[in-house]
């Protein structure tokens, strides 16, 4: 088990503490208080930090634990939760990543029959097939249907093998 590590906040030293376990304490008050986090609307762990005369301010928790214990986000590098877990804000589960790197990350869709990331398995005008798609940065890269009467999933996680490493190459 970690050992439970403490740094400041940063843009709020002596205000708030940050630790490696995700929980944040305030210190604006005479005795410290755990804040109460809240999810915002995308799953998001998020807690309202203030400065003397100045309103609540939202902060990301898991963007408090990888500034603290991870690195500064720059050049469009983003925190990823490594297990996909938006609540698991531990310093162990975070790690910086860019867009693509995230998408590479992402987990399986919960509307997803055919259990396989990114082959789903649908019906239109009355044919079931497996529909193959992969984005990359926010665009389809690979949009491709078979007819289950022809191809097996089998066949199809093949073809989606093959073009992630005409992808990653």
């Amino acid at each position: 088990m970690l050992p439970c590590i403490y740094k400041w906040v940063k843009g709020y030293e002596g205000l708030y503490i940050v630790n490696n376990y995700g929980s944040v304490v305030s210190f604006c008050r005479k005795n410290p208080r755990m804040l109460k986090q809240c999810r915002d609307l995308d799953g998001y762990l998020q807690v309202g930090l203030c400065k003397k005369g100045l309103p609540s301010i939202k902060k990301k928790v898991h963007a408090l634990v990888g500034n603290a214990f991870v690195g500064e986000r720059i050049g469009g590098l983003t925190f990823d939760h490594i297990d996909r877990i938006r609540t698991n804000n531990r310093a162990d589960n975070l790690r910086l990543a860019t867009k693509q790197e995230q998408c590479v990350n992402k987990g399986i869709r919960k509307d997803n029959k055919s259990g396989e990331q990114y082959i789903t398995k649908s019906t239109m005008k009355g044919l079931e097939y497996y529909r193959l798609q992969i984005e990359r940065n926010g665009k389809v890269v690979v949009n491709r249907r078979f007819r289950t009467n022809k191809y097996t999933l089998a066949d199809v996680v093949a073809e989606r093998d093959k073009e992630l490493l005409k992808l990653d190459s």
